[in-house]
């Protein structure tokens, strides 16, 4: 037997079914406002704006950092390429492999690795304040606050990161330096029995390179501990305006605030860590950049025809043939020339007059007179003073191109081929 009963409400309608003595009832569900779809599809659209956004982001950012890198490394490369011989003399060998090796490798992987993860967790992190500070009102000033703490305990320790990072590099090519040098000079190091002294000095390089690294570790740690307690003041600060303003904010939205002010708290040390990160591994940049500026260019004191790559036209090649000695006359006229300290004495004091078409022998106690009067004669170090002439043209006037084009030089090598003939 089935009763039908009356509506008991406006939104539902029941029935009542008699089965084997109970009674069984029935209420029908209440319509939903909007349909599932919208919400799969809203869902569904955020995934895939988000999952867009997020590739688009990371080419766009890792191609122009690349871009930048590849101009750097160019640039660098012309420079000590172009760079006089004397640079070469002054500099060691490694700290040229630093910059070309340890600092474009960050400048490619670990910079934009770290540039992508500050941008993306600090834009996540400002949303989640500001939902936060939507359902609170009253959070703003503490989280105003809070923040300028913030950014001065990340100012204060940053400022220290930078140069212990920079210094920690610093200590690194020493070593690679010392055991390069070590290496090279281990039979004289060995004859004069010096191995204690040569192993006491890189265990001092050592030493220092592992305090730098370990007051540079120490660093980010003195960062954790002054965020977390910011932190822990930023979320009693939020549990007790939800318990003083109980009733006028929901439970739900309350929740959702203490739910994702701890978030922000647990996400945000991780985050400055890494920024701390990525300001050190700018340092790489400044190396380059300053390294850069400190290289000379052999061709600053020629014509802007030969500075650049671009080859000459016909009227100035034709200009360029008309001008270049044919003869082969050399005259030196009281000529100094210093190849390695600019300081010291000449090594180089010569007042002569070849004649075309005469051959002539450089003697000397040393090989020094000869590899002096190429380096003079070619341009490898100015003169201090003097005048060397060519055919009555002055070699100082000319186009580096143009006087190495027109001497040529054969190298004493006793070594033609490496290996057998075969």
């Amino acid at each position: 037997m089935v009763f039908n009963t009356a509506r008991t409400t406006k939104e539902t309608q029941g029935d009542i079914m008699m089965t084997g003595g109970h009674l069984l009832a029935t209420v029908d569900t209440p319509k939903l406002s909007l349909q599932l779809w919208i919400f799969q599809l809203v869902f569904g659209m955020s995934f895939v704006v988000v999952l867009v956004t997020g590739i688009i982001q990371s080419f766009a950012l890792k191609v122009w950092i690349m871009r930048q890198s590849a101009n750097l490394h160019n640039t660098m490369l012309n420079k000590t390429i172009r760079a006089p011989l004397y640079f070469f003399k002054a500099i060691n060998p490694a700290r040229i492999l630093s910059r070309f090796g340890q600092d474009i490798d960050e400048f490619d992987i670990q910079v934009p690795y770290h540039l992508g993860f500050v941008l993306e967790g600090g834009l996540m992190l400002v949303i989640k304040v500001c939902l936060v500070c939507s359902i609170y009102v009253w959070y703003t000033t503490p989280a105003i606050v809070i923040t300028g703490l913030l950014i001065l305990v990340d100012a204060f320790v940053n400022g220290g990161g930078r140069e212990l990072k920079h210094y920690h590099s610093i200590n690194k090519t020493q070593v690679i330096e010392h055991v390069s040098t070590t290496l090279s000079g281990l039979s004289v190091i060995r004859l004069f029995n010096k191995e204690r002294l040569f192993i006491h000095r890189m265990y001092q390089m050592l030493d220092q390179h592992s305090s730098t690294h370990l007051l540079y570790r120490l660093s980010h740690h003195c960062v954790g501990c002054g965020v977390s307690l910011l932190c822990v003041v930023a979320v009693i600060t939020l549990n007790a305006m939800c318990v003083f303003n109980k009733g006028i904010v929901s439970t739900a939205s309350a929740g959702l605030a203490i739910v994702t002010l701890n978030g922000v708290c647990t996400y945000l040390p991780l985050l400055l860590k890494i920024k701390s990160d990525f300001y050190s591994h700018t340092t790489s940049v400044q190396r380059i950049i300053h390294f850069i500026g400190n290289v000379e260019d052999e061709c600053s004191k020629d014509l802007p025809l030969s500075d650049n790559n671009q080859s000459p036209t016909q009227e100035q090649q034709e200009d360029r043939d008309e001008h270049k000695p044919i003869r082969g006359a050399i005259e030196f006229r009281d000529v100094k020339l210093r190849r390695y300290q600019r300081e010291g004495p000449p090594g180089l004091v010569l007042c002569a007059d070849i004649r075309a078409g005469e051959r002539i022998a450089v003697v000397g106690m040393s090989g020094e007179e000869r590899y002096s009067f190429l380096d003079a004669l070619l341009r490898f170090y100015e003169l201090d003073t003097g005048n060397i002439l060519v055919d009555g043209v002055d070699v100082s006037t000319l186009q580096l191109h143009t006087l190495r084009s027109i001497i040529c030089v054969i190298p004493r090598e006793l070594v033609l081929f490496e290996g057998t003939l075969r």
